[in-house]
């Protein structure tokens, strides 16, 4: 929860003077609008989430998920490691975040059991997380 804190007053602090036009209303000098290249960068790591998972044959379990991913620049990258039912790691291949929700695209790495594919959903609000699911392809 504090580093959705921390972001947002990163984005209201730091992004937002960027985004205005650059000029001062009643002063004697306008500044010039200089172009610079930012690159934004989110990085998520939470440990300890509590999901449900869906299997391939329509069994439900429960897992516990450390959750390290970061967006750059729109594109998603890290990865889920899960213990309890299924124990696996889930490499990101693609996925989409606004800084909240969060839609991955995976591969299924079991400890036990043959690859595959995953897809994970998981959305925060200010009063942590409001929920989430792993599904098996």
């Amino acid at each position: 929860m504090n580093i959705l804190i921390k972001l947002t007053c990163l984005v209201g602090l730091v992004i937002a003077p960027i985004l205005g036009d650059g000029s001062v209303e009643e002063g004697v000098q306008h500044a010039s609008a200089s172009h610079t290249h930012m690159q934004e960068v989110q990085k998520f790591k939470v440990n300890g989430l509590k999901l449900p998972i869906n299997n391939l044959d329509g069994t439900e379990g429960m897992v516990v998920a450390n959750v390290d991913v970061q967006v750059e620049n729109g594109i998603v990258m890290g990865q889920v490691t899960t213990t309890g039912d299924v124990e696996a790691t889930f490499p990101v291949v693609s996925g989409a975040s606004d800084g909240m929700a969060f839609d991955l695209e995976c591969e299924f790495l079991p400890k036990e059991g043959e690859n595959g594919e995953a897809h994970i959903h998981f959305m925060f609000t200010e009063n942590g997380l409001e929920e989430g699911h792993i599904h098996l392809k």
